[in-house]
């Protein structure tokens, strides 16, 4: 089977915080102006990408790979946007063929996106929630009072998306109330991998037992959004065209386990011998405890390790698209070793910062070690795309 025929489509979306260079300081809605970034961002050459799956964002000059993120203001029927006030910029992929082709496009277009900013003097860095702002006033620009109230809270908060959509014969299948309770049970601790982002106000973030929060996002985000959306590319009742958006992973310095989180995303949504379920309500409290905790729980280490272990015996996807499988064991052991010394992310990024004494000193210490390894790994991307034929046309 072609890839092109197989039916399957890939596409990331990543926020990143702003850092000055000279002043390391971390940027948001009174630093920032929106014809400004929309001027940084329209300058990027993107040619000789696809923008196969992109639509033009409203108040965007034109349909391309970068937008300007953060609080849209409204007119009062909160119909017509008005004015953005800028958290920062994201990258998003076309719809590629294949995870390991979406996370080569996203590194080119990082790559290029970082070229740029340095003539503003400006960094990108990857945490999930912006590390001294997160409350402001500003009219609101919804009618429903948890989008208004997901809204302001969005606007400190950073995260990668993940996009997939199936062939239609998988996805006339699915039963979505089930798999809406299949998603409530699986993907909370698969988040909880990711969880980047310790900091408020300046400071660890602190919760009243006296804690320190392993994710404010999290913490913060699921009391108002849902863990993914569907969006429909036909009419209501059409089930064969659906995209599956999976919103709570947070956002790492580099993309190295990022094959491994469509993976995970795409056996919760495929795979029929997952049994667990659970409701709305006790997803999101079960969020509410792994963003002080982890995912420490003997139970939370038995479901990943049982999806963990799914992926590595699974062949039958590869019958629809590529997987880099050398690249993927690595990226699997790296999720495993987590949970079983229950060391995150988060807890990397508050030891740095503790060295360094400053927060921003350690987001962007991460960031160029991490730039270090990608241009190691880079080489390897490559030579195994030559090795599958037509695949490097699609990443190159």
């Amino acid at each position: 089977m072609r890839q092109e025929d197989a039916g399957f489509g890939f596409g990331i979306e990543t926020e990143y915080l702003l850092i000055g260079q000279n002043d390391l300081k971390s940027l948001w809605i009174n630093d920032l102006e929106l014809e400004n970034l929309l001027s940084i961002v329209d300058s990027i050459d993107t040619s000789d990408l696809s923008l196969y799956g992109l639509n033009q964002k409203p108040l965007h000059r034109k349909r391309g790979h970068y937008l300007i993120e953060g609080y849209t203001l409204t007119t009062p029927d909160f119909s017509i946007p008005l004015h953005l006030l800028p958290k920062g910029i994201e990258a998003r992929t076309s719809i590629c063929s294949s995870p390991q082709a979406a996370v080569y496009e996203l590194n080119t277009l990082r790559t290029r996106l970082d070229e740029r900013l340095k003539k503003e003097a400006w960094s990108t860095a990857s945490v999930g929630h912006h590390p001294r702002a997160s409350e402001f006033d500003a009219p609101r620009n919804y009618e429903r009072e948890d989008y208004w109230n997901w809204a302001r809270v969005a606007t400190a908060t950073y995260g990668p998306d993940f996009n997939i959509s199936l062939p239609v014969e998988m996805t006339k299948e699915l039963d979505l109330a089930e798999l809406n309770d299949k998603i409530n049970f699986y993907m909370p601790a698969f988040f909880a991998l990711t969880f980047n982002s310790p900091f408020l106000a300046g400071n660890e973030a602190i919760s009243q037992s006296g804690q320190t929060l392993l994710s404010v996002r999290t913490k913060r985000r699921s009391l108002w959004a849902p863990l993914y959306y569907i969006h429909r590319g036909g009419e209501a009742e059409d089930q064969s065209k659906l995209r599956f958006e999976f919103k709570g992973f947070e956002m790492a310095p580099g993309t190295r386990i990022y094959q491994a989180l469509f993976m995970v995303a795409i056996t919760v949504l495929t795979n029929k011998k997952l049994p667990g379920r659970c409701s709305d309500s006790e997803a999101q409290a079960n969020l509410q405890r792994l963003a002080l905790t982890g995912p420490d729980q003997p139970e939370d280490k038995d479901l990943i390790r049982r999806v963990i272990d799914l992926i590595a015996a699974d062949q039958s996807l590869e019958n629809y698209f590529y997987i880099d499988r050398c690249s993927l064991e690595q990226e699997l052991k790296i999720l495993e070793k987590r949970v079983f010394d229950n060391r995150l992310p988060a807890h990397e990024l508050l030891l740095t910062a503790r060295l360094e004494g400053s927060i921003e000193r350690a987001l962007l210490l991460r960031e160029a070690i991490e730039a270090e390894d990608f241009q190691e790994t880079k080489v390897h991307e490559v030579q195994t795309a030559k090795a599958e034929g037509k695949r490097l046309e699609v990443i190159a």
